[in-house]
C-alpha cells in the first residue's frame, strides 16, 4: 500500500526521494517498532496510522479542502508511519514521573512525541537511509518543520 500511495501521488518525485532508499528507511523504521512486548504501539499500528492518515487527507478530500500540497501530503504521511518509532510501552507521566532519561532528555515536555521525532531524523541522517538527502536546505527545512509540527498537533489533541 505505501508503495502503492506515493506512487499514486508521485510522491517520490515530489519529495526528491530515491524509492530504494525510503523502502530501507521505513524497514528500518518498521524493525524498531517494538513487535514482542508492546501489543500497540507497533509496526501494524504505524501502517494503521499511515492508512487512516491518508484516508482522511485524500478519502474526506482534506488534501483539496485544506490545500494541502503533495510535499505536505509526503510529510504527513511519513510522520504517520514513524509517529511511535522506539515506544516502549509507557506514557509520559510515567516517563516524567520516574525521572527516566526522555523526560529527563526533554525536559519533562512530551518526552515520547520528542523521542519519536528525534530519532527518526536521526536515522534518516544515515547515508543509506536519508529520505531527505535530495532537498535543499530550504526544501529540508520545510519539510522537517511540517512533521515537527503535525507531532504537536498530535500530542495536543490526541494526548
Amino acid at each position: 500500500m505505501t508503495s502503492y500511495l506515493m506512487h499514486r501521488h508521485n510522491l517520490f518525485k515530489h519529495m526528491k526521494m530515491d524509492p530504494e532508499t525510503f523502502f530501507m528507511f521505513i524497514e528500518r523504521i518498521q524493525n524498531f517498532y517494538n513487535p514482542v512486548t508492546i501489543e500497540y504501539h507497533n509496526k501494524t499500528h504505524g501502517a494503521d496510522v499511515w492508512q487512516t492518515m491518508y484516508y482522511f487527507l485524500n478519502g474526506c478530500d482534506l488534501q483539496s479542502i485544506s490545500a494541502v500540497s503533495e510535499l505536505e501530503l509526503g510529510s504527513i504521511l511519513i510522520a504517520a508511519a514513524w509517529h511511535d518509532f522506539e515506544h516502549f510501552g509507557y506514557n509520559n507521566p510515567f516517563l516524567i514521573e520516574s525521572r527516566l532519561p526522555w523526560a529527563v532528555e526533554y525536559n519533562d515536555e512530551s518526552p515520547l512525541e520528542n523521542h519519536h521525532i528525534a530519532s527518526t531524523f536521526t536515522v534518516a541522517g544515515q547515508q543509506k537511509l536519508n529520505i531527505f538527502k535530495s532537498l535543499n536546505n530550504d526544501e529540508f527545512k520545510d519539510v522537517r518543520k511540517m512533521m515537527i509540527e503535525k507531532e504537536e498537533v498530535a500530542i495536543h489533541d490526541f494526548s
